[in-house]
């Protein structure tokens, strides 16, 4: 008995089909390793970009002495923005529209700080964990020295599971987003003039 391509289909020897079948899957496997490890070498690559432009912003935007709550009603943005996760520039920042997206520190008038967290909301019959993701958002504008907070919470995880182990709902993302573009947009303000150091002329002497 013959099997694919003409090979003798007998019982412990590989057909030349079957034996064509693992090459291809070793080579897949092989390019899908490539293409992940070169998407993440660009990526990071992206990244160490931007902590070249916005590293300085960023740190000096951790330290809020001096700054006040944003009065309500008064919350904006100011420029354009840059987002931060875990301390440094977020690639989340190429999501913006180009009106609101910062590509230097100079035009950055708005600090978007975004810190992430998870919440476990149930557990499943195989006893792993649910949990919903939430994203605590702190809008800092350096030149009013000012800051507002806001709260987004994802999507709950899913009733059903198809894999072993933890699940998570959706990050708010969108949410997130959509809170950034719906701020009311103001210009960067200028800084006030530094006071003249020029000595004041005497007033003359009328008598």
């Amino acid at each position: 008995m013959r099997g694919f391509f003409g090979a003798r289909s007998e019982r412990g020897v590989i057909t030349r089909g079957a034996l064509f079948g693992m090459i291809v899957i070793v080579v897949l496997i092989v390019v899908g390793a490539t293409g992940a490890v070169l998407y993440e070498r660009k990526q990071e690559a992206r990244r160490q970009e931007m902590r070249d432009v916005f590293g300085d912003l960023v740190a000096k935007a951790r330290n809020l002495d001096g700054y006040r709550v944003c009065a309500q009603g008064e919350e904006r943005r100011e420029g354009k923005c840059v987002i931060v996760c875990d301390g440094e520039p977020d690639l989340m920042t190429h999501d913006l529209p180009d009106h609101v997206r910062a590509a230097t520190a100079a035009e950055t008038g708005t600090v978007v700080n975004i810190r992430w967290s998870e919440q476990q909301v149930g557990k499943y019959s195989d006893g792993a964990a649910g949990y919903r993701q939430h994203a605590d958002v702190r809008v800092i504008l350096p030149e009013s020295r000012v800051y507002f907070d806001a709260h987004f919470s994802g999507g709950m995880p899913p009733e059903r599971k198809k894999h072993s182990g933890s699940a998570h709902g959706s990050r708010p993302d969108g949410e997130v987003m959509s809170f950034i573009l719906r701020l009311r947009e103001a210009p960067i303000p200028k800084p006030s003039p530094a006071p003249s150091t020029q000595p004041v002329p005497p007033v003359p002497d009328e008598t």
